[in-house]
């Protein structure tokens, strides 16, 4: 399958503070099984950021995004705030994965993939931190809000400047997250029904989140 059109697009540089509310899931129900060897992929799209082209680079005292190390970093220094980096893809229903180890910052700042990016003031966020915690956030009309957060069963996310491998299905009505191939949580959500994807941090709310992106894949379910 060929890749669909993607272009660069920034990080808004007005990142909106997260609202405080109580999730709507904390469950862990069983999710889509993982990809077996018997099991053909449809990658649409693949990055390993090592052409170090494609995707939005800027430096200055809210954010950075730059190409470093064979992966693409973010750094957050917004309080309270989540910022982003999107590629247009013309198909509503993706499964998104990546690789991401945080550099330095606070370990309860969330990093992970973006999908049903409208603007920057709607869109999906799937989420994961170095010390285990987790949130499914959506952005509504500039409001973000969790509907669902939680900690990750002791030991499955190493912690520390340790890797992560995200996993973010975005497929019908259902946004579902994982790490490390276990599923964390799911939530039912049909307020966005398409837009880009992308990677996105947040700060919880101390500045600093350094992360490191690497493998990011789009994948027709």
């Amino acid at each position: 399958a060929s890749a669909a059109p993607v272009t660069g697009a920034p990080a808004t540089d007005t990142p909106q503070p997260s609202a405080t509310a109580e999730p709507t899931a904390t469950t862990q129900p069983t999710g889509l099984p993982e990809a077996t060897a018997t099991e053909t992929l449809n990658v649409i799209f693949e990055e390993d950021f090592e052409d170090e082209t494609g995707w939005f680079t800027a430096d200055n005292e809210d954010f950075t995004f730059e190409f470093d190390q064979g992966g693409y970093r973010v750094i957050n220094q917004v309080r309270n705030g989540a910022i982003w980096s999107i590629r247009e893809v013309d198909d509503s229903d993706v499964r998104l994965e990546v690789d991401a180890a945080r550099s330095g910052g606070p370990e309860d700042g969330l990093f992970g993939l973006v999908c049903r990016h409208g603007d920057e003031d709607n869109y999906y966020a799937l989420m994961v931190s170095s010390s285990g915690e987790y949130a499914i956030a959506k952005m509504e009309d500039g409001e973000m809000e969790n509907q669902a957060e939680g900690t990750a069963p002791a030991g499955l996310i190493a912690g520390g400047e340790a890797s992560v491998h995200i996993r973010a299905d975005c497929v019908g009505d259902t946004l579902a997250l994982y790490a490390n191939g276990q599923e964390l949580a799911r939530v039912n959500d049909d307020d966005f029904g398409s837009g880009a994807v992308g990677l996105v941090t947040k700060t919880n709310p101390e500045p600093g989140l350094d992360v490191l992106f690497d493998n990011f894949r789009i994948i027709r379910p």
